[in-house]
């Protein structure tokens, strides 16, 4: 009789799926393609390689037996000290402001959890995975369970409860945990289980049952949507079934996927590049190359790439192609020198990846701000647009040229011109969101001086943040993502959302911008 694994337990294999990741530097991580980052561990903010081992070692002892709050404690005296001095913001007179030992440490408290969190789950997630896949014939049936509190996405609660065979296309790459920070699990079932429910279940509408057949798992397998009712239909693709070709996506399926077999899914231009940089960058923890770690020595001698056909994934963080009706880029002007002018250029072409802006009014962008001011929107006292100005030295340019956008964009075409729509109740699904949101709860909540509080719960300052936020994830921009992440990074993370935390406000903008026919 088979030892079954009904539930995640601490053992060897989930051990040993941590410890079997190398530990790089951010930046290699970055590069890697996205199928590759579940078998890499990484800390931003920690270059330090016997650094990043060690952590990882302590994240691998929590499957092992280890108690959680000390493997935590221990985690934060080991990266705690990175972050002293690092840059943090600035003050309300334009001045940085550093980290101090204590900031530093309550930094690492939160960077601690949440790497405990992501590959102490993973690694649960990736070895009950591979025993279910090997049971289907004894649990043909598997089950979505949520954690079932207020922290769960809408489209993860939808799941709560859900049935679909276990050979489904559906747990290819929507197994826990299938987005960021996600924290469900599945449940493997017996046919006479089902068989069961399904007679419990008979008499309810189809879009009540929880076992989906027919039409209802149809949908969920080939579009990804789910239908609950009339009005509650979820989208439940994946970041890259989104299209944004860096987003994360989870599947434990592919954990150890040749490269052969991954070398398919690109065109040839795009992993040439890929092979050359990862034959070119060493990984000293591993004490070889990243092609080497990944095995690719066979590769290099196996011939000519292999052509995909049209419509392959493009290179991690690249922007893909897309013509647009009315570019935003085409309403914006830039004045000033070599830096401004690729600041705009990288944030314009992130936006225009994104969507389009209907029929903007011209405007000029410069590098002119005031004292303490990261980024200004000019507008004139009859409503006219007047100009943006973004401070080229600020810790977060590009993020701050597209929040400034947002405001003009806000301004100017997303209501009546002239008129912050989000101020009058014209964006309300978006500013509903983040009202509800985390982050925004937390700026209401802390002791910020109450002149500084109020200006950064002004709801067209919101929507520029949400704004910002939303085109740097969309679009995949690595120059964008990485002013996100400095963002996060610094004592005024409080800015911007955590992934989770965004999720309902990047849904609202999708679907907002979609209905005017922009995305």
């Amino acid at each position: 009789m088979p030892d079954f694994l009904l539930e995640p337990t601490p053992h060897d294999e989930a051990i040993a799926f941590i410890k079997a990741k190398p530990a790089i530097a951010a930046k290699i991580f970055g590069e890697l393609l996205p199928e590759l980052r579940a078998r890499a561990f990484t800390m931003a903010g920690i270059e330090h390689h016997d650094t990043l081992q060690r952590v990882r070692d302590l994240v691998a002892e929590i499957p092992a037996g280890a108690d959680w709050d000390q493997q935590k404690r221990q985690i934060v005296d080991e990266i705690a000290p990175s972050f002293v001095g690092k840059r943090a913001g600035y003050d309300e007179n334009g001045n940085p402001i550093y980290m101090t030992k204590d900031d530093a440490r309550r930094h690492a408290e939160g960077r601690a959890e949440l790497l405990l969190r992501i590959h102490g789950f993973q690694a649960y997630a990736a070895a009950s995975y591979r025993t279910m896949d090997a049971q289907r014939d004894v649990f043909p049936f598997w089950k979505y369970q949520s954690m079932g509190d207020a922290k769960v996405r809408d489209t993860h609660a939808a799941l709560d409860g859900k049935v679909l065979p276990a050979n489904s296309e559906f747990w290819k790459n929507h197994f826990p945990p299938w987005e960021w920070g996600c924290r469900c699990q599945v449940v493997p079932m017996m046919e006479d289980e089902v068989d069961d429910l399904r007679r419990a279940e008979a008499k309810r509408p189809l879009e009540e049952r929880d076992v989906l057949d027919g039409p209802a798992l149809a949908k969920v397998e080939q579009e990804r949507k789910l239908v609950l009712g009339p009005n509650q239909i979820f989208d439940l693709r994946t970041q890259r079934e989104k299209g944004k070709a860096d987003g994360y996506e989870w599947s434990p399926s592919e954990l150890r996927i040749p490269l052969d077999t991954l070398r398919a899914r690109y065109d040839a231009d795009v992993w040439a590049k890929f092979e050359k940089w990862a034959q070119a960058t060493g990984i000293p923890e591993a004490g070889a190359t990243v092609w080497e770690w990944l095995g690719g020595k066979a590769l290099v001698a196996s011939g000519k790439l292999a052509k995909t056909a049209a419509g392959a994934t493009p290179a991690p963080g690249a922007v893909p192609g897309r013509q647009r009706s009315a570019p935003v880029s085409a309403a914006l002007s830039v004045q000033g020198g070599p830096q401004i002018r690729q600041i705009v250029k990288t944030t314009l072409a992130a936006i225009d990846a994104v969507h389009d802006d209907g029929a903007l009014p011209k405007i000029a962008v410069d590098a002119k701000t005031g004292k303490t001011a990261l980024g200004e929107y000019r507008f004139r006292h009859d409503g006219s647009a007047g100009g943006i100005g973004v401070r080229i030295s600020g810790p977060w340019p590009r993020l701050t040229a597209a929040h400034e956008i947002g405001h003009f964009l806000d301004h100017q075409v997303l209501g009546k011109a002239g008129r912050f729509a989000s101020d009058a109740g014209g964006l309300a699904g978006i500013m509903a969101a983040a009202g509800k949101s985390q982050a925004v709860g937390e700026i209401i909540a802390s002791h910020l001086p109450m002149k500084r509080k109020a200006y950064f719960l002004q709801r067209h300052e919101i929507f520029a943040r949400a704004y910002a936020q939303w085109i740097a994830l969309r679009s995949g921009d690595k120059e964008l993502l990485r002013d996100l992440d400095a963002v996060s990074q610094s004592l005024e993370s409080w800015r911007q959302w955590d992934e989770h935390d965004f999720a309902p406000i990047a849904q609202a903008m999708d679907a907002f911008f979609t209905a005017k026919g922009w995305a």
